[in-house]
């Protein structure tokens, strides 16, 4: 019986470290600021921006170049998520204030709730789109996929205990 249980607990172990286990951080690019803040916490000019970041200018504007070769300007008073997109591009979602930048057609300035995406290799188009709502993006208020995936292997770790616990247990 003891065996069993050790058994068990190491297979869950395993299953739950590997399903945990870091996987490669996506560096959208570098912020040029005097102050800036991401996530809320204030940094240094040459800090790199990752994947799902959300950056906050106050007094001072900040350039972000992404490593796809683009740059932008979030101005004073601003803020704006930045995420990965496919190919090697990146999603600016504008949450505050404004953005500069520029497109096909010359040098724009996204708004509130505007989205650009920065395309590997190319300009980004020239209209900037209103934000769909209820998207991906910090504040949503929606749960993480790490925390659905833990929340799934704890579950799993319960029925497998229970199951190792009760040998009589029956599939409903």
């Amino acid at each position: 019986m003891i065996k069993k249980i050790f058994t068990i607990c190491f297979v869950v172990f395993f299953v739950a470290s590997h399903g945990l286990a870091a996987s490669p951080v996506s560096a959208l690019g570098q912020v040029l600021a005097k102050s800036v803040l991401v996530d809320g916490i204030q940094v240094s000019t040459g800090t790199t921006v990752l994947n799902n970041t959300l950056l906050k200018t106050i007094q001072n504007p900040a350039v972000v170049h992404l490593q796809n070769g683009h740059s932008l300007q979030l101005n004073s008073n601003s803020s704006a998520f930045l995420e990965s997109q496919e190919l090697g591009g990146v999603l600016v979602t504008v949450r505050e204030g404004t953005m500069s930048y520029s497109s096909t057609a010359g040098l724009e300035t996204a708004i509130p709730e505007s989205s650009v995406v920065f395309p590997a290799g190319a300009l980004p188009a020239a209209a900037a789109a209103p934000a769909a709502q209820g998207g991906s993006g910090s504040g949503g208020g929606g749960i993480s996929s790490t925390t659905l995936m833990v929340l799934g292997l704890v579950a799993l770790g319960v029925v497998i205990g229970t199951v190792a616990m009760n040998d009589s247990y029956t599939a409903p």
